[in-house]
């Protein structure tokens, strides 16, 4: 039971950290674009970010591949769930975490199904 209540901390103090300075700049001209790990290949980026259906959206589409496993989704870019990537078929499935670093992206698992993935930290392709 403790080491549950340990676990449940970690991930609450992970998902507060979208309150900090980087999560409330993220807009989406920032992060639109594709996305790899470094020194990775374009063609199949990591992380392929695109421009929200309408100006007043509040979330840009996204897909995220890894070793052939595929997820789409959306981005959150204002409210509460800012930085968060969202599942496509789910508001409410949130899957990853998104905090750019300047030239960098950071992306973090939050889903258990995703935790092997690891905390990545991309760079914009040309």
């Amino acid at each position: 039971m403790r080491a549950r209540h340990v676990m449940s901390f970690t991930v609450l103090a992970i998902v507060a950290g979208f309150t900090g300075q980087s999560a409330l700049a993220l807009e989406a001209p920032q992060i639109i674009g594709s996305w790899r790990l470094p020194g990775g290949n374009c063609a199949t980026p990591y992380l392929k970010i695109t421009a929200p259906a309408a100006a007043s959206d509040d979330a840009v589409g996204a897909i995220m591949t890894r070793e052939g496993t595929v997820v789409n989704g959306k981005i959150v870019l204002a409210g509460a769930r800012r930085g968060q990537f969202v599942a496509e078929s789910s508001n409410n499935l949130v899957l990853f975490g998104i905090d750019p670093q300047r030239d960098k992206l950071n992306v973090f698992p939050l889903a258990q199904q995703y935790l092997a993935w690891g905390d990545v930290n991309l760079e914009k392709c040309p």
